[in-house]
């Protein structure tokens, strides 16, 4: 999934490992399995978007 955001596979594993490592230190948060779905996703979608928006100000150009 990040990698229709991202495009780079290198990125794209620093992004899930970011992600997996987030879901490990708030593993005890998780108390209902069914929301742990719903938040990876918000994570993945947050952390390509901090992504996208650090490359766009660092480099002044377009999302892509």
């Amino acid at each position: 999934m990040a990698w229709g955001h991202v495009k780079d596979p290198y990125l794209v594993e620093n992004i899930v490992e970011e992600i997996f490592l987030k879901y490990i230190i708030h593993l005890d948060q998780h108390q209902d399995k069914r929301t742990i779905k719903a938040w990876l996703y918000t994570v993945r979608k947050n952390q390509c978007k901090d992504y996208l928006r650090t490359k766009y100000c660092k480099y002044g150009g377009s999302y892509t």
